[in-house]
């Protein structure tokens, strides 16, 4: 009945404050979706454990699902997937190459018509039936089609991303897409197509499938750089990927996505839930064993683990100077940093890189103003009420006189003539050359209050005297 139907009844995790309607006991409660049902097998795969070696459908689903999310005209550039094609090309040795043969005079021409569509075309290529490589390709126009119609049909660049970084197996993924692509599409190929993207390196035999989304989705952000930056093409595309890869973390992206996705094809008529499971089966075989839930997506310990170095970091951030401070405020700024309580709502700020900026030399009056640190950043470990902060000038400058943080005189404006916070100023490349005097921060205890001086406790002679007051004495007339 379940697999006529599509579901079973599941106990999902819930509030008193859920506002969903569950339903119980299906029957006919349960709308069936315009189209067909959602594909959960990739689903599957990512709920069984946290390393599963994956089925296509998984990598295929959360590769079209993230390209969804971006804008429209970028997904118009974007080709996924090789319709038609059987897998078995992918395979080295004879089996290959009979594939391969077949594939050519037998061409799946609705699957090369869809290669001639797009700009670019990301493919997770199996190969060996065993493991998953990704394939990118760049593509420019060419009038090939009907009645010179200009199509994508030039190969411009082509990289082939392999965590193994076997050179046989890249070559031959190489050399078999080119000849499926030239005899079988009649595409053309540049002289110096092949480009090499590093990635880090596999340590096991089932990461494959989270790896080659994962290097998709960081060529993805690639290409929305460019869109945003209007830059039709550029190398940058081809630079090294991060050699960062948590698989339980991408596994968890993934499973995300594949949901959204079976909620997107069911017309939105679904919710995704924390359903509670306490065992699952082996799926992959005729007789798998049950196993325990948690002990089979339980996370491993990522806590010891680096991420592998890049070989080309040159368009890498340099690193921030260990005595760097970011409270110190630039010439140019016209004033301390403005905090959350006096920044007017909506002001717009510009997102220009600091280095970019024009450095002025100061005039020889200019004197920069004092910055406001954090408070909690002046002296660690002091409580409120315990001391205060002052700064003095190391000029000996008695005129001004020390600045109390939190005082009420903090609003007549700065008095130093130097910055602070800043013992090598050379790494900071907005401070001026001649800084000045420097200024010290100085814990001063708070002034203990003074005891009053008591007053004269009044002599009452009388009751009459503590009701009416001590009587005047009467004095005689002159």
């Amino acid at each position: 009945m379940s697999q006529a139907l599509r579901y079973r009844t599941a106990q999902n995790v819930c509030s008193a404050s859920c506002p969903i309607q569950h339903i119980a006991i299906p029957m006919n409660q349960i709308k069936a979706p315009s189209n067909s049902w959602p594909d959960v097998r990739g689903l599957h795969s990512l709920n069984y454990s946290r390393d599963k070696w994956l089925a296509g459908d998984a990598i295929e689903v959360a590769i079209a699902t993230y390209t969804r999310g971006l804008p429209q005209a970028l997904q118009e550039k974007i080709g996924l997937g090789i319709p038609g094609v059987n897998p078995k090309v992918w395979h080295r040795g004879s089996a290959g190459n009979d594939a391969l043969n077949m594939a050519i005079k037998t061409p799946a021409r609705r699957g090369l018509a869809r290669l001639r569509t797009t700009e670019y075309s990301i493919l997770p290529v199996c190969t060996d039936s065993d493991h998953w490589v990704l394939v990118v390709l760049h593509k420019e126009r060419r009038p090939t089609g009907p009645g010179n119609k200009i199509e994508w049909s030039h190969i411009a660049q082509v990289a082939v991303l392999d965590p193994y970084r076997d050179s046989a197996r890249m070559r031959m993924v190489d050399e078999r897409m080119q000849a499926w692509l030239k005899q079988a599409g009649k595409f053309t190929y540049s002289n110096n197509y092949r480009r090499v993207v590093w990635i880090p390196m596999q340590k096991d035999t089932t990461s494959c499938g989270p790896r080659a989304y994962w290097h998709a989705k960081q060529l993805l952000d690639r290409l929305l750089e460019l869109h945003e930056s209007g830059v039709d093409y550029s190398d940058y595309v081809w630079k090294d990927l991060s050699g960062w890869f948590n698989e339980d973390f991408v596994r968890g992206e993934m499973a995300g996505r594949c949901a959204w996705d079976g909620v997107r094809a069911m017309d939105y008529n679904a919710r995704i839930s924390i359903e509670c499971v306490n065992r699952v089966k082996e799926y992959d075989r005729p007789k798998g064993a049950w196993k325990k839930a948690g002990e089979l997506m339980k996370p491993a310990d990522f806590s010891q683990m680096k991420p592998e170095k890049r070989p080309n970091p040159q368009n890498l951030p340099r690193p921030t100077p260990s005595n760097f401070n970011p409270f110190l405020t630039p010439p140019n700024s016209g004033g301390n940093p403005a905090t959350p309580s006096s920044t007017n709502a909506g002001t717009s700020t510009s997102n220009t890189s600091m280095s970019n900026l024009p450095q002025s030399q100061p005039g020889s009056n200019w004197k920069p103003p004092v910055p406001v640190p954090h408070q909690h950043q002046i002296a660690p470990g002091v409580t409120a009420g315990g001391k205060e902060v002052i700064v003095i000038d190391d000029d000996g400058d008695k005129d001004n006189g020390p600045i109390v943080i939190g005082d009420d005189d903090d609003n007549k404006g700065p008095i130093s003539k130097g910055p602070a916070f800043s013992q090598n100023p050379q790494h900071l490349p907005f401070l001026p050359v001649n800084p000045g005097p420097k200024l010290h921060l100085v814990l001063k205890p708070k002034p203990q209050p003074q005891p009053q001086p008591k007053r004269p406790i009044p002599v009452i002679d009388s009751i009459d005297d503590s009701i009416e007051g001590p009587k005047k004495k009467k004095t005689k007339k002159s």
